[in-house]
């Protein structure tokens, strides 16, 4: 017997006689590592970057408008949507008006609301021809895609889901933004099931 097969026969018995400590501290390694390193979707979320880019043309027209009109700095907007089962009438005011306010005291992720529906001159072009609809547009703070445009879609859902509706009369919250950060919410949580999915497989 050589001398390098009597040593690969000794470090394969100690490998044998070690492999049940071998396993458990690269486990401990495993589950300390699972505790005190972000998990990817965590560094995603709080590290998104903006999609649109920040020389396009149209980026720039948008951030211009909002800077010459002193209203916002983002290219974020999203559509609140009241709707109701009969034509809008003075309740459905009243919980519009209620909204726009707790939107504009929101200055964290509120920039802009265009009350266009609570102005008489404006009221017409800003509700449906049956009357049983009326939209308001917000701009929030964010880029799209960036955490803070996320985290400002969540704001204001939070905020029509926290201030109660009269009777036959429902709000939605819809727009580019809100479809972006929906998105990034079903891509994070396909991408836990598929982890989920890949480990059971690889422990059968």
């Amino acid at each position: 017997m050589s001398a390098n097969h009597a040593h690969e026969s000794r470090a394969a018995k100690i490998v044998r006689r070690l492999a049940v400590p071998i396993v458990l501290f690269w486990v401990a390694i495993a589950a300390v590592t699972n505790a005190t390193v972000p998990q990817l979707e965590v560094v995603g979320e709080e590290r998104s970057a903006p999609l649109n880019a920040a020389d396009a043309p149209s980026t720039l027209a948008m951030r211009h408008i909002g800077k010459v009109f002193n209203e916002f700095d983002s290219d974020s907007s999203a559509m609140v949507v009241l709707e109701g089962e009969k034509p809008l009438g003075a309740q459905a005011h009243q919980f519009y008006n209620t909204l726009v306010q707790r939107l504009n005291d929101d200055h964290e992720h509120v920039q802009h609301v265009a009350d266009y529906w609570g102005d008489p001159i404006t009221a017409g072009g800003s509700q449906s021809k049956d009357g049983k609809a009326a939209y308001v547009q917000v701009y929030v703070a964010g880029n799209q895609g960036e955490a803070l445009s996320n985290e400002s879609v969540d704001a204001v859902r939070r905020i029509i889901a926290e201030t109660p509706a009269p009777d036959g009369i429902k709000a939605y919250v819809s727009g580019e933004a809100p479809t972006i950060t929906d998105q990034f919410e079903v891509g994070n949580a396909g991408a836990a099931q598929v982890t989920i999915i890949t480990f059971a497989v690889i422990a059968v």
